[in-house]
Formats: C-alpha cells, sequence, structure tokens
C-alpha cells in the first residue's frame, strides 16, 4: 500500500463508515433507498491527486465497478481541491480535502437520496450547463439541449411519466452518435485517409434506436406494463453488478439462490 493510499484511509475510512460507506478496496460506496448508489475514491491526475465520487441511479442499467466513471472533485465541485503528489504531508492534504467534501460534497450526498431527487438535480445540472454555453451554440444545437441526454435521465423520465422528456433525451442521443460517426468520416476525407466505424459504436447506435423505437411503440400505445418492465431490467442489471462486483461471487450467488441483501 502507497503512502498515498494509507493517508486517505487513515483520513476518510472513519468518517465514511460513520456515514453507513461500505469499503471494498480504496472505494467508499453504498446504496441508498435500494434506489442511488454514491461512491467516494480518490484519483491520480498526473503529478497531483484529487478526490472522485459517483452518484448514480440504479435504473439506468450501468454496470456499477470499483472502477467508476467518476465525476473530481476539482472538476465538479472546488477547482482548488486538486494537492500535489510529493509525499510532504499527505495527511494534512487528505485533511484538506475531506474539509472541502465536509462542506460541499457531503451535503449533496444528503439531497440525493432517490429518484426524485435524482430526477430534479439532473435538471439543475442541465440548467448550469446550458448557462455555460454560448448563446449561438445553444441556437445551433436546440434540438439536442432542451432536456438531459443521459442514460440516468431517459430511465427517470420513464419512472416519472414524463415519456415526452424521456423520447427527447434519448433522440438526442442518437443524433449525437450519428453526427459523430459523419464527422470522423468528414475529418478522414479531409486528410486522404480511409476511415472505417468501429463495429462496436455501430452495435451501440443500432441498439440504441430500436430501444428507442419500442419505448416509443410503448408509449404510443399506452402499454405501461412494458414500460415498468423496462426499467425493472435496467434496476436489476445494475443492481446485480453491484453485488457481484463490491460484496463478490458467493454473495452474487447468495443473492441469486435466496434474494436476499448480501449483508
Amino acid at each position: 500500500m502507497t503512502e498515498l493510499q494509507k493517508a486517505f484511509l487513515t483520513v476518510y475510512e472513519p468518517v465514511m463508515l460513520g456515514k453507513g460507506f461500505m469499503k471494498k478496496r480504496m472505494t467508499f460506496h453504498k446504496l441508498v433507498n435500494n434506489q442511488i448508489i454514491q461512491m467516494l475514491s480518490y484519483t491520480k491526475i498526473s503529478f497531483s491527486f484529487s478526490i472522485q465520487f459517483d452518484i448514480s441511479a440504479l435504473c439506468s442499467g450501468m454496470e456499477q465497478n470499483i472502477l467508476f466513471d467518476a465525476e473530481r472533485l476539482c472538476d465538479h465541485i472546488d477547482h482548488d481541491a486538486e494537492w500535489d503528489c510529493d509525499g510532504s504531508d499527505y495527511i494534512r492534504q487528505m485533511r484538506e480535502s475531506l474539509a472541502i467534501c465536509e462542506t460541499k460534497l457531503f451535503p449533496l450526498f444528503e439531497k440525493i437520496k432517490d429518484y426524485q431527487s435524482y430526477y430534479k438535480y439532473e435538471i439543475e445540472q442541465h440548467g448550469i450547463r446550458l448557462n455555460r454555453m454560448t448563446d449561438l451554440y445553444r441556437k445551433i444545437n436546440a434540438d439536442i439541449l432542451e432536456v438531459p441526454n443521459s442514460i440516468s435521465f431517459f430511465t427517470l423520465s420513464l419512472l416519472t411519466g414524463d415519456y415526452q422528456s424521456a423520447l427527447k433525451s434519448r433522440e438526442a442521443v442518437i443524433k449525437q452518435n450519428e453526427s459523430a460517426i459523419k464527422e470522423n468520416y468528414k475529418y478522414a476525407q479531409r486528410l486522404g485517409i480511409k476511415y472505417e466505424t468501429p463495429p462496436k459504436k455501430l452495435i451501440n447506435l443500432d441498439n440504441r434506436r430500436n430501444d428507442y423505437l419500442r419505448i416509443k411503440e410503448a408509449i404510443d400505445n399506452n402499454d405501461r406494463e412494458y414500460i415498468e418492465a423496462y426499467v425493472k431490467e435496467k434496476e436489476r442489471y445494475s443492481l446485480e453488478s453491484y453485488i457481484q462486483n463490491f460484496y463478490g461471487k458467493k454473495a452474487f450467488q447468495t443473492y441469486q439462490q435466496t434474494g436476499q441483501w448480501p449483508l
């Protein structure tokens, strides 16, 4: 274990365990109200480090992993929340990072505890991002900026019955994917080189299109049973990946056999 890792655990472990988090290696994690997964760890950035965190809705259908796709404290919460990895005083640096978490990050953990609060948070963050864009950019991209286009917002909109926002969100993602593929081809042409879209990208795009068409058909037919089953399947996948990756294969097998949570 490195000195940085030791300092991280020394400072954060008592606090995070006291807040009901569990520890898996260098990641603290917690499932809140069977709806929201919260995680916290640290990340090295070249010759510096920052705290990284994630808040995700179980209904997103995303795989939950120790190597989570995280926000960095220095990017999302406080631009000064980045420290040199010079080994001079990691304990002091970690305590400084914890002080920032106590005032700016942990209140966010307390705020987002269920699907409804996460849904509101997504809308708030979308408004903040729009305000940072130029008027020209918003005008040019109006068709893909009307609503958040995250995976979570899509399923959360289905849950709340805001079906039109769900469709607009997925339409925006599909348009962005299609546009990116076209731009890659144009760029390759300008360079005079041959370009082929990676098969995985095309498969993912086809899956999103088919997903969208099935959901749209269900909405048009007022097929709530299909929509509910769709969201339940997303929840099942995220929950099972969370149990398997954070509690181990034995706990996962027990959950599959008994339906009992492995705590």
